[in-house]
């Protein structure tokens, strides 16, 4: 998969509902972003979304919202 849909997002909340992740690190490499519904999709299920090089880069900070990863 070459984008991170809107139904992958709510796939993952209706399957995985006891599960509560801070965020989600999608790891395809050519995930360049993420389209607006995918985004809408990850706030509305309180899942966010982070790309994997975004996830690398912040490895070893604290995680919280102030620096974009939750």
């Amino acid at each position: 998969m070459y984008e991170f849909t809107a139904d992958a997002m709510y796939t993952l909340a209706e399957g995985y509902r006891e599960v509560k992740p801070d965020f989600i690190v999608v790891t395809n490499p050519n995930c360049r972003g993420f389209s607006t519904d995918s985004l809408r999709a990850a706030s509305q299920v309180g899942m966010p979304l982070i790309r994997f090089s975004d996830f690398l880069d912040k490895l070893g900070t604290e995680w919280n919202s102030s620096n974009g990863l939750i």
